[in-house]
């Protein structure tokens, strides 16, 4: 188990540096990238009762797709990972906001929230919120997604915060320059 826990997470490290030595920037739709990154999810939200929300309407903007999938799936993955497996409705919603300069993508859900002397350092490599729980959640992995997720909104120009209320789940708000997408 441990040896496939290190084959994917070297797998994910290789996809990550793929991702970020190709410039792509494109006009994309959000909403395809966010039902994308549900489709390759799926089996795991099953698993574990989670429900994959995304709101109608995302913008269409121009941004490098692939980095802007890679932030997406780490997010969703980690908040499906998370999940609290004590509520009946568990769920991870995907939505946004436009500004004028800037877009603001929003992943939410009801987990199991991120203790406040924990929010900072969950971005750090190899920092693992709830590894303690990892028995008991059925999850394994290297501390890597944050660290991935903020490499690549820096490669973006975006940044990322991040709201959390144990119990009550998380809402990671990522930032990105909104650009002519004509």
């Amino acid at each position: 188990k441990h040896a496939s826990a290190v084959t994917r997470g070297l797998a994910r490290l290789a996809q990550a540096e793929n991702v970020l030595d190709s410039p792509g920037e494109q006009r994309i739709e959000v909403d395809a990238i966010a039902k994308e990154v549900s489709r390759q999810l799926a089996e795991m939200a099953e698993s574990r009762g989670v429900a994959v929300r995304i709101t109608d309407g995302l913008p269409v903007m121009v941004v490098d797709a692939g980095k802007l999938e890679l932030v997406l799936i780490n997010l969703v993955s980690n908040a499906i990972k998370y999940s609290d497996p004590n509520k009946i409705d568990r769920f991870v919603q995907i939505d946004a906001e436009t500004e004028p300069e800037r877009v603001l993508l929003i992943v939410r859900d009801n987990g199991l929230g991120i203790p406040l002397e924990h929010r900072q350092a969950i971005f750090q490599r190899s920092f693992r919120a709830h590894a303690e729980m990892d028995g008991e959640l059925g999850n394994d992995g290297f501390g890597m997604g944050l660290t991935i997720v903020q490499e690549c909104l820096r490669e973006l120009n975006g940044s990322i915060d991040v709201e959390s209320t144990p119990g009550d789940g998380s809402r990671f708000t990522i930032r990105l320059p909104q650009r002519n997408s004509e």
